[in-house]
This record gives structure tokens, sequence and C-alpha cells, in this order.
């Protein structure tokens, strides 16, 4: 099969087909697709092949179609698939040949088949044979009167007939192998022809890309011999005259936006049949520009079928477009800045509702992409086409497929990236991309939304919500899309991929007061945390479900607030470690306990009921799991001298992996695990390892404000530092003086919390890094001696900690 000018297509109808692009072709499109490269129009699935275009090679544009044959496939031009009634006439024909052959490779093979068909087979002499033996041996009877004699006559007539057809038959016989021969021959000599014929076609093939270099350098020839006439012609004309011709050719150059938009309507949409293929463009483009740019497309046409020579080509095309790119730009001066952009925004607006009227969606669509391009750097322009894809799409579905099937989706994604500080942009951006998203007729529209996300838009609306963080105009609508979007998988892939939820988390914090954005960012939320296809949910930060529970808290009389919200927390509440997040969250049980009560809405009442019932009954499980284990299994699996030490230490770290939700299971944990150091010195290197040291830091960061944890987090570490003074950096790097000061500033008034840190701390101190760490946060050990002047470790460990920061500080 030949290679198909756009990748990775096999030209079904079932199938997401997509052109060279990156647009998906519609229905139609695919037709005219495997009309062009002569396969069947009906099929379904993958098209049969009926036909083989033959391009000339004097004129491309001439094409003759030669209908081909495949068994069980195709038959004469006609697919046998479409058409069940063409098999069984095709079962009866049989091809009469003593050398297969495939009819639809080249014309050799159709030669062969004409002069093997005129052979007969030994299949047709017996048959043959046996006619003419039926024959002779029933003849026709005689007449009751023939004599004797007459009758021994024929039979000898008989016999010297059978005689006479077996020296026939086997003169035949001994003929086939000469006639074999010679077809065998013609056969071989047509190969040979058609290795001659591919040969010049391969020499035609080289010599392409020299015929467009040459084309390239006549037009930059025509191009030096025409600037250097303008310059003698300049030269000789008198300073008015030549003020004059200046304003004429700037007049010229710069036509009209009516007169511009007048010879668009001469053209057809170029995504319809009939102009496929044509470019609108203005009619001063210069004529060698459409010359170079014919003779280069009619090549890569010629030379469709072969792959090496056509990336040539295609290389060639592209360098010689870039060349002729200023002689373009000379000759379609377009402005940054246009002087009146409210006129032509008029005469634009004025253009598409006479052709909104003819119900060309497609070639609306393209009228404003075009606009869109020509004035990239004017911020009402782009306003005004943004606004008016919304109000197209929003009025008319089909609009939304013609946005999405065209260059529309990208050309949006780089208005908002041009236009990044300008907050109306980013507004209008994001509701055009938001009109693409709903249909008023149900229907399916998550095509569009796939083609959308692939183009970006996800990633484009979180960067202007974080940009625009304070408009509220801006994260309304951003939020809004998103929440479109999300209902596919993709979307939701790549919002968390992305790490949409801290910024949606904070524009939701920001504007606490907008129902709207507090509505449309708890459903946004839910859907990015819920994944219906694998049956899970995500596990969910302490911000989001803050952000959800004061959205509930904040707006309690208004439906569509409280039901988004308290539907969030039914789907985070799916997975039990949300539901121990939930539960750790300040008032967020009895606020949900308040609206179950003064709720009128029964919807909402059974959604809250389910909530709070899976929160108690976790809490019970917890509760149970936590007494059993502490007081049952960590003692029991501490003193049982049957098992090893070494195992002993490993159970009591991986119980620390396990159950690092429980605060209580925590701190039994760091307790057992100090005993475990103090009586297992063989096996301490179990506990001396990074891995260990950063996971206690990181529970200790978790639950900071539970003291016992950062209490007996304290004391392992300062079991661990008698011992290993190495391990100071290990620490350090960890950032456990950070966690370590956070314990002495957070718990000022418990003296066992503040004894526990500064025992470490004194440890600590003796690192260069410590000391320097101290003195960026501004942290004064005096304070904390001050508040406790009557316990006498503190001011024991505080002392030795600023002699050790004194020597720091002397030798630096």
């Amino acid at each position: 099969m030949e290679e198909m000018s756009m990748l990775g297509n096999n030209l079904s109808y079932l199938e997401l087909n997509l052109a060279k692009d990156g647009t998906v072709l519609t229905r139609d499109e695919i037709r005219e697709e495997r009309i062009r490269k002569g396969y069947c129009t009906e099929c379904r699935g993958v098209p049969v092949r009926l036909f083989h275009v033959k391009k000339s090679k004097f004129n491309p544009l001439w094409k003759t179609k030669i209908p081909c044959s495949d068994p069980g496939k195709s038959q004469n031009g006609k697919c046998i698939l479409c058409n069940p009634e063409l098999k069984v006439i095709t079962a009866k024909v049989r091809a009469v040949s003593i050398f297969p052959f495939r009819p639809n490779r080249s014309k050799k093979h159709t030669k062969s088949a004409k002069i093997a068909a005129t052979v007969p087979t030994e299949e047709d002499l017996v048959s043959s044979r046996n006619r003419n033996v039926s024959a002779i041996s029933n003849p026709v009877n005689s007449e009751s009167n023939d004599t004797d004699h007459t009758r021994i006559h024929n039979e000898t007539n008989i016999d010297g007939s059978e005689q006479e057809q077996k020296q026939k038959e086997e003169t035949i016989d001994d003929a086939l192998p000469g006639i074999a021969t010679e077809i065998q021959n013609e056969i071989n000599m047509n190969e040979s022809e058609q290795e001659e014929q591919e040969e010049k076609e391969e020499d035609v093939d080289d010599a392409l890309p020299g015929i467009a270099t040459k084309t390239h350098n006549e037009i930059n020839m025509n191009k030096r011999e025409q600037e250097e006439k303008e310059e003698d012609v300049d030269d000789a004309m008198p300073d008015y005259i030549e003020m004059n011709f200046d304003r004429k050719r700037k007049i010229s150059t710069k036509r009209p936006l009516r007169q511009l938009s007048s010879a668009m309507l001469d053209y057809n949409s170029p995504r319809s049949i009939e102009a496929k293929g044509n470019d609108v463009t203005l009619d001063e483009n210069t004529s060698c520009i459409r010359q170079s740019t014919v003779l280069l497309d009619s090549q890569q046409n010629s030379l469709e079928e072969s792959p090496g020579t056509l990336d040539s080509i295609l290389d060639q095309k592209q360098v010689l477009q870039n060349s002729l790119q200023p002689l373009q730009d000379e000759e379609v001066i377009t402005s940054d800045t246009p002087e009146n952009p409210d006129a032509m925004i008029n005469e634009i607006e004025s253009l598409i509702k006479d052709i909104d009227v003819a119900g060309d969606c497609d070639f609306v669509v393209d009228i404003i992409i075009d606009f869109m391009k020509d004035n990239r750097n004017c911020v009402s322009i782009q306003n005004f086409c943004l606004l008016k894809f919304s109000a197209l799409c929003s009025a008319n579905d089909n609009y939304k497929k013609s946005m999405v099937s065209t260059s529309a989706p990208d050309d949006i994604l780089l208005c908002m990236k041009t236009h990044l500080k300008e907050a109306t942009t980013q507004q209008y951006g994001c509701e055009a991309i938001w009109s693409c998203c709903n249909d008023k007729q149900g229907r399916d529209i998550r095509h569009n939304i796939l083609i959308l996300v692939r183009a970006g838009v996800v990633a484009r609306i979180i960067k202007g919500i974080m940009e625009h963080i304070d408009e509220k105009d801006v994260v309304k609508s951003g939020l809004g899309c998103l929440r479109s979007l999300t209902i596919q998988y993709e979307a939701r892939e790549a919002f968390v991929m992305l790490s949409g939820v801290e910024p949606i988390c904070r524009a939701m914090n920001y504007h606490t007061n907008v129902a709207v954005i507090q509505r449309d960012g708890c459903a946004l939320l839910s859907n990015s945390a819920v994944d219906m296809e694998k049956q899970q949910v995500s596990l969910a930060s302490k911000c989001e479900l803050k952000v959800v529970i004061n959205a509930l808290a904040s707006h309690g009389d208004n439906a569509s607030v409280v039901e988004g919200a308290c539907f969030a927390l039914k789907n985070y509440t799916y997975d039990e470690r949300n539901v121990r997040s939930l539960k750790e969250l300040d008032d967020s049980i009895q606020i949900l306990e308040d609206f179950y009560q003064q709720s009128k809405d029964s919807k909402v009442s059974d959604i809250i009921s389910v909530v709070l019932d899976r929160v108690s009954h976790l809490k019970e499980t917890d509760e149970s799991l936590e007494s059993h284990l502490v007081d049952t299994t960590l003692n029991h699996m501490i003193e049982d001298p049957t098992v090893e030490p070494r195992k002993k230490v490993q159970q009591v770290i991986d119980l620390m992996e396990e159950y690092d939700w429980s605060c209580k299971v925590l701190t039994a944990v760091f307790q057992s695990l100090t005993l475990l150091y103090q009586c297992y010195p063989l096996q301490r290197n179990l506990l001396e390892t990074s891995g260990v040291i950063q996971t206690v830091i990181a529970r200790m960061e978790t639950y900071k404000s539970f003291a016992p944890i950062q209490i007996n987090g304290c004391k392992l570490f300062s079991e661990i530092l008698k011992n290993a003074d190495s391990l100071r950096t290990t620490i350090l790097d960890a950032d456990g003086c950070g966690v370590i000061m956070e314990i002495v500033l957070d718990h000022k008034s418990n003296v066992e919390a503040q004894i526990a840190a500064l025992s470490v701390l004194k440890t600590l101190s003796k690192e260069f890094e410590c000391w320097v760490l101290l003195l960026h946060l501004n942290f004064s050990i005096e304070d904390v001696m001050t508040a406790h002047p009557e316990n006498q470790l503190i001011q024991d460990y505080g002392l030795e900690i600023m002699t050790n920061l004194s020597l720091h500080g002397t030798s630096g």
C-alpha cells in the first residue's frame, strides 16, 4: 500500500484520523481522501483499494484510474466486501493459466495473463478428450435395415478416428513445454522493460531537487533585477515626483480591509471540497511565489509513493518558502498596531454577519482566525475575536465543530500567551474555550474536549489564573472552563500533573465571598480527585479539604455551593486516608453536624449523613486498632525472646511507615525505637540510616502540634547522637535543625518538650551550618533560658549551645 499523506491514518470511518497540521478529519474529508487515492468510499473500517491512480509525468494534474482486482476484496474496480453479490460471480470465473500472476501489480502481469489465458491447460485437454471419447462411445444408432457390413465399416472408421485423436493429443502434449518457455521469456522481457522504466523514473526524481534549486535562483535573480530597476527609477526622479511615487506605492501595497473581505468572498471555505487546496491570499502576491509553490506542490504529489525523495522535496520546499518570506512581507505589509482598529472591527463584524446568514460556519471561523493572525499585538482586535468565538459557539453548535477542526485552539492559546498580562484577554480566552466544552442539546462533546486538552488549554488556563488570581472574572471563567474540561480523563490527568490543586485552592481562599468560584472550585477539586475508570480516589491534602469546608461554612445559604461541597466531601471520603485528614481539621465535623441538623434539602442531608457515618465508623475502628497495637502487639513484639533482635528493629520501623496516620502509634513507635537502640548495640546501624532519620523528621513535621511525638522524636535523636556524632550532618541535611527550632518556638510552655529539643540542639550546634541557620532566623537561646529560669537542665543546655555558637562566630 502506498505511503499515505497523513501519518498514522488508515482512512477508517471508525477511528480518529489526523491531518498533517494535527486537525481531525471529518467523514467528508476522509471520503474525499479515499476518492483521491482510489479506495472504496463505502467501507466502514479500513477501505479496500479499487483503483490505481497513475499520475502523468508531464503534468501531475492529469491522473488515470486503473481498476484493480484482489481476490476476495475487489473485482474490476468494485468492492466485494460492500457488494456481496459480486462474490458469487467471481467464484464462478476461473482464470485459465499455467503460471500464477497477480493482475493488480503492473502492466507486465496483465499482458502475460492475456497470453497465458490462450494456452489450454492439461485439465482442459483431459476434459476435451473425455468429451470426444463419450461422443465416440455413443454413436448415432443406425437404421434397423443396415447390414452387418455397414456396421463393421463404421467400427473400422471409429478405430481410425481414435488413433488420429490420440496422435493430436500427443502432439499438443509435446508442444506445451515450448509454449510455456516462450511465455516465460516474454514475461522476463517485460520485467526488464519495467526495470528500465523504473530507473528512468528514479533519474527524474533525482533531478527534481535541482529543478527546485534552479527555480529558487531564478526567483532571486528576478528579485535583484527588479530592485535595481526601481533604484534607477528613484535616482532619476525629482524630489516631488519621488515623494508622490513613495506615497502611491505605500497606498497600493496596503489594501483596505473591505477589499480584502471581498477578495476572500471569491473563495470557498478552505475545508470545503470545492476549494480543496486553495489558499486564501491577497491578490497582490507575486506570481513567482505562486509559481514556485505550485511547482513544488506538483513535485510533492508526483512523488507521493517515494518517501525518501518526498522528504527531500519537502525540505527543499521549506527552504524555498523561508527564503521567499521577506519578499512576501514586502508585498503584504501588516502593521502590528493598526491605526484604526475600531473601523477594522466594524467591517469584519459586518462581513461575519453577512456570511453567518448564509450558514457557512467554516468560512466565518477562517475569517476570524485570519483576522487574529494579522493583528497579533492588537489587544482590542484579539479580544473582539475571542468574544466572537464565544458568541458564535453559544448561538450555534455547528461553530464548535468548525473551531476544533481548525487552528482556532492554537490561535486562542497563542493569544493568551502573548497577552498574559491582560486580564480581559485571559478572561475572554477562557470563555472562548469554555464555549466549545458544552452543548445545549446534550450531545457528546468529549471529542472536542480531547482536542482542546491535547492542544494544551489546561496549562494555559492555570497560568492565567495564577497571573490574575486577584481578578474575580478571570478566576470565575477559568474555574468554569476547567470544571467542564475535567470530565475527560486526560484533562484530569493533565490537571494533576501540573499541580493545579494548589493554585485553585489559593484562588478559592482569595475569593471566599464569590459563590460561583466556590461552587466551581469544589466541583473541579472533586473531579480531579476521583478516577471513575479505575474506581479509586486520590489522596487529598488538608488544604483541599479545608477550602471545601470553608466554602460550605461561608455559603450555607447557597444551595448550589452546599451541594457541590457536600458532593466533593462524599467523593473524598471513599478513601479512609482522606477521612482521617478530615477528622483532624478543626471544627470540620462540627460544621457538618450543624448542616445536617439545619438543612432542609433531603439530598444534602443524605450526603452529609454518609460522610458523618464514614467518619464515625473509621474513628471507632482506628481507636480499637491503636489500643490493641500499643498495649499488646508492640510490647509483645519487643519482649518476645524467640524473635531475633534485627527482625524486631525492622518490624518496628515498618510500623512507623504503616501507621503514619496515628499519633498514638507513632509516639509508641518512637519510644520503642529508643529502647531498642539502647538494648541492641549491634543493630544500631538499622536506625542510623538516612532513610530512617528522614522518616522520623517527616513524621515530626507532620504532627508538629502534637507534643508527645515531638518529645519522643527528640529523645530518639539525642540517643543516636550520643553514639554517632557523624550523623549530625545527616540530621541537618534532612532539615532536622528547623524542626527542632519549631518545637522550641511552638511549645514554649511545655518544659519536657523544651528539654528534649535543647538536648538535640546542643549537639547540632557544634556544626557550622547550624550556627548559620540560627543566625539567619534570628533565633535567640537567651529567650528560652529566660522563660524557664528555674529549670537547671534548660540553663545548662542553653549555656552549652551559646558556647558552641560563639566558637563559630569567632572562627568566622
